[in-house]
């Protein structure tokens, strides 16, 4: 039982022998192993950053703009420094892509001569979302240009007068 007992009746010393469950070792591993499984499921593993790469890491206030020094010898972790200047430690699990840097890296590739636009080729402009669309003044339209139709239900009630 593994623990004294607090009585005067005579116990023989194999009842007071603690008794240890049998395969607790297996049985724990086995529910590791599905939990796993189950994680697993729908886990995917973070992509690795270079050094110099602009990120955001999660602070109390959000998550603030930094960059990567280096990647340390932990996995998964790098040294990041801040506009500020200050400098930390951070696992891949609390730093994600600037999105903001690679808008602006995509806008420096749009901004650069094309070969094809060397030659003589113009650009072809796409036409305006919406242009198309017969503009009405008296049918109201969402941005997308739907047209906003009231229900059914409300039809014997006068809706125009607000």
């Amino acid at each position: 039982m593994g623990r004294v007992l607090r009585s005067n009746l005579p116990i023989s010393n194999a009842a007071l022998q603690p008794s240890t469950p049998v395969n607790v070792r297996e049985g724990l591993a086995r529910c590791q192993w599905r939990q796993k499984e189950s994680y697993d499921k729908t886990a995917a593993p973070l992509l690795p950053f270079r050094t110099g790469e602009r990120v955001r890491m999660e602070t109390a206030q959000g998550w603030q703009p930094a960059s990567i020094v280096r990647a340390r010898e932990e996995p998964r972790s790098y040294d990041i420094i801040t506009p500020s200047g200050a400098t930390y430690r951070r696992n891949r699990k609390h730093l994600r892509p600037d999105r903001a840097a690679r808008h602006d890296d995509q806008q420096d590739d749009i901004d650069a001569p094309d070969s094809d636009t060397e030659q003589g080729a113009t650009p072809v402009e796409a036409p305006e979302p919406g242009a198309n669309a017969p503009e009405s003044p008296s049918v109201p339209c969402t941005r997308s240009g739907r047209r906003i139709k009231p229900p059914v239900r409300l039809k014997d009630y006068d809706t125009a007068s607000d």
